[in-house]
C-alpha cells in the first residue's frame, strides 16, 4: 500500500500546486478541480481500506499503481461486521471532503464551483452505488458481492 500512498501524495501535492496557481493562470481551473475531485475519492477509498484493516478483513490490493480502487473486498471470506465496518469510514470520507468542498473552499477561486459541482455528483454517486448495499448489509442481509475492477487482474465478480 505503500505505492499507494506515495502516489496519493503526490496527486495531492500536485492538486495544491495547481489551486495555488489557479488565479494567476485561468487554464489551471479544470485541471485543479478534477485534482480536487480525484482526491477526494482516494480519501474514500482510504476510509474503506482502513475500515477494512481496522477489522483485519480478507482484501486483495490492487496490483498496479494507477488502480483506482485500492483493493477488492472478499465478499465470501468476509462477515457481514467486517462488512459494515469496512463501509462506513468511506461514507465518512465522503461526508468530510463534501464538506470540505461546500464550506472550506474559497468563494472566489476559480475552480470552486466546478469542484463542488463535481464532488456532489461524486458523493451522489457513492450513495446510490454504496448506499443501498450498506442498507441492505445494516438491516440482516448477506454480505453482497461487492465487484470492483482492479487493473492488472481478471474481471471480479465480487466474489472471489
Amino acid at each position: 500500500m505503500i505505492l499507494f500512498l506515495r502516489r496519493d501524495l503526490i496527486i495531492l501535492l500536485v492538486t495544491v500546486t495547481l489551486w495555488l496557481l489557479t488565479p494567476e493562470f485561468q487554464t489551471l481551473s479544470l485541471p485543479a478541480a478534477i485534482g480536487a475531485v480525484l482526491c477526494a475519492f482516494q480519501f474514500h477509498e482510504w476510509g474503506h481500506w482502513l475500515g477494512g484493516r481496522r477489522v483485519q478483513a480478507v482484501m486483495t490490493p490492487a496490483s498496479v499503481w494507477w488502480s483506482p480502487f485500492l483493493f477488492q473486498f472478499d465478499g465470501r471470506a468476509n462477515s457481514r461486521q467486517q462488512f459494515l465496518h469496512m463501509s462506513w469510514p468511506g461514507f465518512v470520507a465522503t461526508a468530510l471532503f463534501i464538506a470540505c468542498f461546500e464550506w472550506g473552499l474559497p468563494a472566489g477561486h476559480p475552480s470552486t464551483a466546478l469542484t463542488q459541482d463535481i464532488g456532489r455528483f461524486l458523493a451522489g454517486i457513492t450513495v446510490v452505488i454504496e448506499g443501498p448495499l450498506a442498507l441492505w448489509t445494516l438491516l440482516g442481509g448477506r454480505v453482497p458481492p461487492v465487484p470492483v475492477w482492479l487493473p492488472g487482474r481478471r474481471k471480479s465478480t465480487g466474489e472471489d
